[in-house]
């Protein structure tokens, strides 16, 4: 038989070789010795082309045990293997020149094969680098011991399936070490156990120790020594790496180490059971119905072999009896009998035995007792807890009155939750938190307190058990605050403060007489000294008598607790001021305020408590008096500005450099604005409590229109351009090119505020368009200022991220896309170009530098109609939709759709819904089935009004979908239509009255070029022009524009049109191919004059008609009321 292989013994007959050649094999021998040297040669020379590789990319060894491997032969031999492929290792796994070819761990590489002769001494083959697993077949793990033998192997099949490795890295599954993935969210599960508060200290094996579930994950004995587990009902010990878990409570009919056995049942649960009443354990319950017997340990006199034997007392209700050692020990009478005999609750060796009226079995409770006097009483906080929510009382006891700590019911501790009970009345004693502190007090008897708290000791953490005489509090330390680099520091009665610098102000407290009852006022002590009375959420400026400092203080209520601010007061001017760049951005996110002092108006600057700081959530609230105004901030990480309250702008800004220079704030009055240039500054705040002027594009002085209600949120009244403008709340309005976007109403009870922001616009809807790329422009656009961008009817805001440097270079990686909501796009760099997948298609910005020109540009790509299947989900601006809740719908007509990004609230479609996505409005529609045929389509809506048009760079395309039934829907004049066409034609277009209806076709149809044509759908008497033109674009060679003009269309059908007076407008209609003007121009006491162009001028009374004839049509006009309003109608015949 080979020596290499494993087939069957047989014996092959050669014939005598030719004389002629009897030195052939010293030819070969020679030939072969020769490539030896050679790649000798060559593997000395470069080593790294062999170092830590393996035949193919595998590297292997057996299982102790498995009967695979052989020894390896001289290492000399092994790399004429290297060049072997990895078929022939596979197929030559037991062969010795394979084995022997797999290189030592080299450079940190997991690699590892046999060896000949084991580290420790022992017979055997051996892995070289503990912890790897193979990397092609990952069939064996290097373990660093198994079964008693160091550098093993350890072979992935069934016996092992589900076994984790030593380290926890690799899982063996499917005859392969996979590497462990914990999912984020979910529980731990190691060999099928999920670990689980059902699963709470059940261990899983693993080759050399075994790992405990927490309730929440599985953790080594290294773990548990580092976070031991306090919990009386078990007892968890780490022996040679390795948990064992006993029950030690073995009456509660709980499998408490939940190991498939429950109390007497249990292994740990024997006929004696010892406990010690330390830290660690609270409190024992001894039933009459154990059948073991109790050892309280460390106590004098012993308390050794007690039961609840209930001698002579089996039948009284009312009373218990303890043996020790069978010999009666103590009768105990019930909480209720105590009560009733003002009685003291029986103790022994210094623990408290408590009988409470049985339900069904008689239970006494051995609970530790502690007498409280001067000294507090500390405990570790981790068994404390544990004890607590274990359901463990502590005793304590205070002048002789005995009360019972207990904790309520809950997964999780907290020290408000805690219950103390006056023994043997039985009354809950009343928890309060003590003001300012994380004391809590109880009222006892006597005017007493008890108080407990959580404190940190070191790398400690213990529990305070205290006893408070009356009138006694906590103890508070007064800890000095530097004023001048907090910005803000807080007093309360129960904490004051003292104030070094700027000036040494003394302490600052609440008044011990201050009432704490009165929450609309404040006594300020200094020094213990009565210094003045302040108004709640009142900013007020100060002087403290003696200083030369003015400073600010503001008096809140939190919590119920009364609590004063005092503030450093940073004067303004036009010059800017420096606030120290650490001290500011410390306050700030610490939730520290800032107050700012302008022509005598305080203004009280914040930022949310906050990992970073952003200036973006810097809010501004103004303090005239009693007049307390919140300010609109808007701008960038680089600026932010607010209105004053007499018209002036506040500015805070960021400034950069290397280090970091001070933040700098500065105010201007009304008449130092200067007014603004869109085309240089890009962007502009604008707030109804001041104006501000724009030359260009020409909008003149904005303000706050005279008509505007201020404390109605949806409209916000302007007047801009010389002419009135309703902005409406979050949606966005175009006026003379510039975009303004109305999304800021605040109010705090006194004045509202609304604000709008206005950007430079450039609509890339029908062109490119371009911007000068200049220093100037780059200055502005990286400290934060943005563009808009419109395509099809989204808008979007183009900014630049602020560059950490003295100068504000352009960046394209630093362009940002957003939309009005604020919604991110991810952008794509080219060099010099940057592109943005937007729903509607692709924003595209480049830098022209030889013509110094920034040019935006867009690539339409829209889909009018998505569908949502059980199967799928659809990704529509940033959210991604889906069918969810799916089960539980099933078997209903209606679907519940959710957004995996969170962005759109969960939403029931039965059968329709409208939602809003960024910019755009969705109808979304549930095709009414069942199970797996549920369906939802969301359509767009595409508004359409005599404000709105709506346009499209591609008529074939936009045609197409309409065809193929992916249509939009159309909002028009606030009723749904749907498009129809047979074809591209426009001959062939018209809308459906949604859900169903009758078609209205195109009319009066004007052929313009042989694809292109104008025309008109009438609706419910308003008319849609639709006019097509020529692109000379071959892959959109035609545009479309839909629009709704201010007239209607007299119907045919003789329904009419009415003109009210309150509409404070003419009628327009149209009558074949001419408009027609009605007008009201008069009214008397009776009757109203009304003119029709030159045709009518007339008096009219209440149901007066004129008849007159239009293009041949009867037309008639009919005075139809005279009374509150003024109604005319107008129809044919």
């Amino acid at each position: 038989m080979s020596k290499r292989g494993n087939s069957t013994k047989k014996v092959v007959r050669r014939a005598p070789r030719p004389k002629k050649q009897p030195k052939a094999h010293h030819i070969l021998l020679i030939s072969l010795i020769v490539v030896a040297v050679i790649v000798a040669l060559w593997y000395v020379a470069f080593p790294q082309q062999f170092s830590g590789q393996a035949i193919g990319d595998t590297v292997i060894g057996a299982a102790q045990g498995s009967g695979a491997g052989s020894p390896i032969p001289e290492s000399g031999s092994c790399f004429l293997a290297r060049a072997m492929s990895t078929s022939v290792f596979e197929n030559n796994v037991n062969s010795r020149q394979v084995e022997g070819c797999c290189p030592l761990a080299v450079n940190g590489n997991e690699d590892f094969c046999l060896g000949n002769s084991r580290p420790d001494g022992q017979a055997g083959k051996y892995c070289y680098a503990p912890g790897s697993i193979v990397y092609g077949s990952q069939r064996f793990y290097c373990a660093s011991a198994y079964r008693g033998v160091s550098n093993a192997f350890i072979q992935c099949d069934q016996a092992t399936e589900g076994q984790v490795t030593e380290d926890g890295r690799y899982v063996c599954s499917g005859n392969r070490w996979q590497q462990r993935v914990d999912q984020e969210g979910q529980p731990e599960q190691q060999q099928g156990v999920v670990c689980s508060s059902e699963t709470k200290y059940k261990t899983v094996q693993l080759f050399n120790s075994n790992r405990l579930c927490n309730g929440e994950s599985f953790i080594s004995c290294d773990e548990f020594r580092l976070a031991p587990i306090f919990d009386p009902t078990v007892s968890i010990r780490c022996e040679n790496q390795r948990f064992v878990v006993e029950e030690k409570v073995c009456n509660n009919g709980e499998d408490d180490d939940h190991n498939g056995v429950t109390d007497a049942n249990d292994p740990a649960c024997g006929n004696t059971l010892s406990y010690t009443l330390d830290n660690s354990r609270f409190e024992v319950a001894i039933k009459k119905t154990d059948r073991f017997v109790i050892n309280i340990n460390g106590v004098v006199p012993d308390m050794q072999n007690i039961r609840l034997c209930d001698r002579d007392t089996a039948n009284v209700q009312e009373r218990a009896t303890l043996c020790r050692s069978d010999a009666p020990y103590v009768v105990l009478d019930s909480l209720d009998s105590l009560q009733r005999t003002n009685g003291r609750p029986t103790t022994r060796s210094g623990i408290t035995l408590l009988y409470d009226t049985p339900e069904d079995v008689k239970t006494v409770r051995l609970i530790r007792t502690e007498t409280l006097a001067n000294q507090e009483k500390l405990f570790p906080l981790g068994s404390f807890v544990g004890n607590m929510l274990a359901g463990n009382g502590l005793v304590l006891i205070l002048n002789d009155e005995y009360y019972l700590l207990e904790y309520e019911s809950g997964e999780l501790f907290s020290t408000g939750s805690m219950k103390l009970t006056h023994l043997p009345t039985q009354e809950a004693m009343e928890i309060h938190p003590y003001a300012g502190s994380n004391w809590y007090l109880f009222d006892v008897l006597g005017q007493k307190q008890i108080a407990v708290t959580q404190r940190s000791q070191g790398r400690d953490a213990q529990f305070v058990i205290s006893a408070l005489e009356p009138g006694e509090t906590p103890a508070t330390y007064v800890q000095p605050a530097d004023l001048s680099e907090l910005h803000e520091v807080r007093f309360s009665l129960s904490e004051p403060t003292r104030i070094t610098t700027p000036a040494d102000v003394g302490q600052l407290t609440v008044c011990q007489d201050d009432n704490p009852r009165d929450g609309q006022q404040v006594k300020v002590c200094r020094n213990n000294d009565f210094e003045f009375t302040l108004q709640v959420d009142q900013l007020t400026e100060r002087t403290l008598s003696g200083t030369a400092l003015n400073y600010a203080f503001l008096f809140e209520v939190e919590d119920d607790v009364k609590k004063v601010s005092i503030f450093d007061l940073v004067p303004l001017r036009r010059q800017e001021t420096p606030l120290d760049y650490d001290n500011f951005i410390d306050s700030m996110v610490a939730g520290r305020r800032i107050v700012l002092k302008y022509h005598d108006i305080l203004y009280l600057v914040g930022h949310p408590e906050a990992a970073l700081l952003s200036l973006e959530d810097i809010f501004i609230t103004a303090y005239d008096g009693d007049r307390v105004s919140p300010l609109t901030v808007s701008g960038s990480e680089s600026e932010v500005t607010a209105p004053t309250l007499d018209r002036g702008q506040i500015t805070l800004r960021r400034n950069y450099g290397d280090p970091p220079p001070p933040f700098s704030v500065f105010a201007l009055a009304q008449n130092e604005i200067r007014p603004i240039n869109l085309e240089d500054d890009l962007s502009a705040p604008f707030f109804s409590t001041g104006s501000i002027t724009v030359d260009q594009p020409i909008l003149g002085t904005i303000e706050t229109a005279p008509d505007d209600t201020g404390l109605f949120q949806p409209t916000f009244k302007i007047r801009a351009a010389q002419n009135l403008h309703t902005l409406q709340f979050e949606e966005p309005q175009v006026i003379n090119g510039v975009l303004f976007y109305y999304d800021s109403a605040q109010i705090n009870g006194a004045v509202p505020v609304k604000g709008a922001s206005l950007y430079l616009l450039y609509d890339l809807s029908l062109q490119d368009q371009t911007h000068p790329f200049t220093d100037e422009f780059i200055n502005t656009f990286a400290r934060g200022r943005k563009i808009a961008l419109k395509l099809d009817q989204s808008y979007y805001l183009l900014g630049h991220q602020a560059n950490q440097g003295n100068v504000q270079f352009y960046d394209p990686r630093s362009l940002t896309l957003q939309s009005l909501e604020g919604d991110s796009y991810q952008s794509a760099v080219d060099g010099n170009n940057v592109a943005f997948q937007v729903p509607e298609g692709r924003i595209e910005v480049s830098v022209d530098e030889n013509i110094r020109t920034l040019r935006f540009s867009s690539a339409a790509r829209r889909s009018f109609m998505r569908e949502l299947t059980v199967d799928n989900a659809v990704d529509i601006g940033a959210s991604t939709l889906r069918l969810c809740f799916q089960v539980a719908y099933a078997d209903t007509q209606a679907a519940k759709v959710c957004d995996d990004k969170g962005l759109l609230l969960d939403t029931i479609v039965d059968p329709i819904k409208t939602v809003r996505i960024g910019n755009t409005r969705y109808l979304l529609e549930s095709n009414r089935q069942a199970g797996s045929n549920k369906k939802v389509f969301v359509r767009e809506i595409i508004l359409l009004s005599e404000d709105q048009d709506f346009s499209h760079p591609d008529w074939f395309s936009f045609i197409a979908e309409v065809v193929n039934d992916r249509k939009p829907v159309f909002n028009i004049s606030g009723s749904y239509y749907l498009p129809d066409a047979a074809d591209s034609r426009l001959s062939s277009f018209g809308f459906t009255p949604y859900p169903s209806g009758r078609a209205q076709r195109i009319a009066n149809l004007q052929a313009i070029t042989p694809i292109s044509s104008n025309g008109t759908v009438v609706v419910e008497g308003i008319p849609v022009l639709i006019e097509q033109e020529e692109t000379g674009l071959e892959d959109a060679p035609v545009e479309v524009l839909f629009s709704v003009p201010s007239y209607n269309i007299l119907p045919a059908d003789g329904q009419p049109l009415l003109l009210a007076r309150s509409q404070q407008q003419p009628l327009q209609f149209q009558v074949n191919q001419n408009i027609y003007t009605l007008e009201i121009i008069g009214v008397a006491p009776g009757l109203v004059r009304l003119k029709l162009d030159d045709l009518l001028n007339r008096w009219f009374a209440e149901g007066d008609s004129r008849t007159v004839r239009l293009e041949g049509q009867r037309v008639t006009i009919t005075v139809e009321e005279i009374a509150d309003d003024v109604i005319i109608s107008v129809r044919r015949g």
